[in-house]
C-alpha cells in the first residue's frame, strides 16, 4: 500500500488499466477453454448422434431380453424374419456405411460379449461408452463416464430400457488442434497486452499534461504571479478544473490589484488632512498666521474629515469579518424612512432640491434598525452632495411580494453607464481627480452594500429618468408579515 501511495498519477493510470487487461485477457482464456471442451463435447453429440442411434439398436437387437434384461453374451438368433434382416451383415453394413472411418470398416461377424461390443465402437469411433439400464445402475463399458450429461435413451416397446453414455476419446491430432488454438490464443492475448500498454501510456501522459499545467499554475499562484492562466482544450473533468483554476487567478488578480488600490486610495485619503493640519499648524507656529475661528474651523473640518474615514474604514473592517454587530428586530420601516427625510428636509431646502416621497405605511421589516437608518443616510447623503442646484429627488417605498423596496432617484448631473458598476467599490469617486469638495472618502456605499447583504437584502444603481442616479435596495419584509 505505501509503494502505491509513492508512485505517480500516472503511473497508477497505466497501472489500473494494465491490471484490468490482464485480469480480462485470464477470464477470456479461461472461458475460451472451458467453452471450448462444452462445444467439442456437443459437436461429437451431433456429429455422432446417428451412429449412436444405429449402434443403440445393435446394443439392443443382440445383449437385451425383454424378459431377463441386459446381457453380457449375445443373444440366440431368433427365428424373425424382420430381426435377420437387421441382423444380415450386409444390411448392416449398408446402414454403418457412412459412420466408417478412414482405413476402417463395421465388421460384419459382431462380438460374442457386450464388453468386446464396446470395445469395437470405442476403437472405431473414438468414443468411451458406458451402458446403463431403466435404473439407471452400471450394465457395461466406462463407469466414469455416467456421470457425463452427454446420452441418449434406448427405447423398446414404447418405454425406456437402457441410457447409453458417451465422451469422445480425443486423438493426437485433437491434441494438436486444442494446441494450436490455445498458442494461438495466448499469442493473441500478449499481443492484445502490448497494444493496450502503449495506448495506456499515451492515454496516462494525456491525462498527466493537464495536470502538469494546473501543478505549474499553482505553484506560479503560490508565488503571488496572479497573470498565470491554463488553456485546456478538453471538455472533461480536467477541462472545467483549469477553467476554475483560471477563474481563481482572475479573481486572485483582481484581489490583489484592489488590495494596492486600497492602500494606496488609504495612504492618499489620509495624506491630504494630515498636510493640511500639518500645514495649519507649522503656518501659526512660525507666525505666518495668528489663531482665530476660520483657522481653528479649518482645524475642526480636518479632524473631523479624519475622525470619519477611521469610523468608515472601522465599520467596513468589521463587516468584511463578520464582526460587525446586528441588533436585529422587526420595526415600521416607512416610519424609519420618514424620520430620516424629516431630518434632511431643511438641508434639501438649503440646496435647491425638492423632495417628492411615495410612501406605503405600515411595511415591516426584521433588521438592525441603527444600521438601516445608516444606510439610508448614506444614500440620502449622496444625492444632496451631488445633486445640482435646482434638483429634485424622488424617495419610494413599496412592498412586492415578500420584500420592500426603497428606492431613491435624484436629477442631474448623471454618471457614465461604464461608472455605475464600480460605484459600491471601496473608495471608487467618479471625480478622478479626487476632489474633497463634497467630502467623503468613498465608502458610504461599500458600507450600504454590507450592510443590505447582512440583511439578506440587494442594492444596485441604475440611470435615473430624471437625469441623475436611481439607487434601489430590497430587503425581506418580517416573517410575521408574509402572507
Amino acid at each position: 500500500m505505501n509503494a502505491l501511495r509513492k508512485l505517480k498519477i500516472w503511473q497508477k493510470v497505466l497501472l489500473a488499466i494494465l491490471l484490468t487487461n490482464v485480469l480480462l485477457m485470464a477470464t477470456m482464456i479461461v472461458s475460451m477453454r472451458w467453452f471450448y471442451d462444452r462445444e467439442f463435447l456437443n459437436y461429437v453429440k451431433t456429429t455422432r448422434l446417428s451412429f449412436l442411434g444405429l449402434y443403440s439398436k445393435q446394443l439392443r437387437e443382440h445383449f437385451y431380453d425383454p424378459e431377463l434384461g441386459w446381457q453380457q453374451t449375445k443373444l440366440e438368433q431368433r427365428p424373425n424374419p424382420k430381426l435377420q434382416r437387421k441382423n444380415n451383415p450386409r444390411t448392416k453394413g449398408q446402414r454403418f456405411a457412412k459412420h466408417q472411418s478412414k482405413g476402417k470398416k463395421w465388421p460384419k461377424k459382431l462380438p460374442e460379449n457386450l464388453e468386446d461390443f464396446f470395445l469395437l465402437a470405442q476403437d472405431w469411433r473414438k468414443l468411451r461408452l458406458a451402458l446403463t439400464d431403466a435404473s439407471d445402475d452400471l450394465v457395461s463399458g466406462d463407469g466414469e463416464i455416467t456421470e457425463s450429461p452427454v446420452k441418449i435413451e434406448i427405447p423398446y416397446r414404447d418405454q425406456i430400457i437402457g441410457y447409453l453414455y458417451f465422451r469422445p476419446i480425443k486423438e493426437p491430432l485433437d491434441e494438436e488442434f486444442a494446441e494450436q488454438q490455445a498458442r494461438a490464443l495466448y499469442l493473441i492475448s500478449l499481443l492484445a497486452l502490448i497494444v493496450v500498454s502503449i495506448i495506456s501510456i499515451l492515454l496516462a501522459q494525456n491525462l498527466l499534461e493537464p495536470i502538469r499545467l494546473l501543478k505549474a499554475g499553482t505553484k506560479s499562484l503560490t508565488q503571488g504571479e496572479f497573470k498565470k492562466r491554463i488553456n485546456v482544450a478538453s471538455q472533461d473533468e480536467l477541462g472545467q478544473l483549469a477553467a476554475d483554476f483560471n477563474t481563481l487567478a482572475e479573481t486572485l488578480e483582481e484581489a490583489e490589484q484592489s488590495r494596492r488600490r486600497w492602500v494606496a486610495d488609504i495612504s492618499h485619503e489620509l495624506r491630504t488632512p494630515v498636510a493640511i493640519l500639518r500645514a495649519e499648524i507649522e503656518a501659526l507656529q512660525d507666525g505666518i498666521r495668528s489663531f482665530d475661528k476660520n483657522t481653528a474651523e479649518s482645524l475642526s473640518n480636518e479632524i473631523n474629515y479624519l475622525n470619519t474615514l477611521i469610523n468608515d474604514l472601522y465599520t467596513l473592517s468589521l463587516s468584511d469579518a463578520g464582526s460587525l454587530s446586528y441588533d436585529k428586530k422587526s420595526f415600521n420601516i416607512t416610519e424609519l424612512l420618514e424620520s430620516i427625510l424629516h431630518r434632511f428636509e431643511d438641508r434639501f431646502s438649503q440646496n435647491g432640491i425638492a423632495v417628492e416621497t411615495n410612501l406605503t405605511r405600515n411595511i415591516t421589516v426584521f433588521g438592525d434598525t441603527q444600521r438601516i437608518a445608516q444606510l439610508l443616510s448614506n444614500i440620502l447623503e449622496n444625492s444632496l452632495r451631488y445633486t445640482n442646484d435646482p434638483g429634485k429627488i424622488i424617495v419610494s417605498c413599496k412592498r412586492y411580494q415578500q420584500d420592500v423596496v426603497i428606492q431613491v432617484e435624484d436629477s442631474a448631473p448623471g454618471v457614465d453607464p461604464a461608472a455605475i458598476s464600480k460605484l459600491f467599490d471601496r473608495l471608487y469617486r467618479v471625480d478622478e481627480s479626487r476632489n474633497r469638495k463634497y467630502g467623503g472618502a468613498g465608502l458610504g456605499l461599500a458600507i450600504c452594500k454590507n450592510i443590505v447583504a447582512a440583511h439578506n437584502g440587494s442594492i444596485c444603481a441604475d440611470p435615473s429618468e430624471l437625469g441623475g442616479l436611481k439607487i434601489r435596495i430590497s430587503l425581506p419584509v418580517a416573517p410575521d408579515e408574509h402572507e
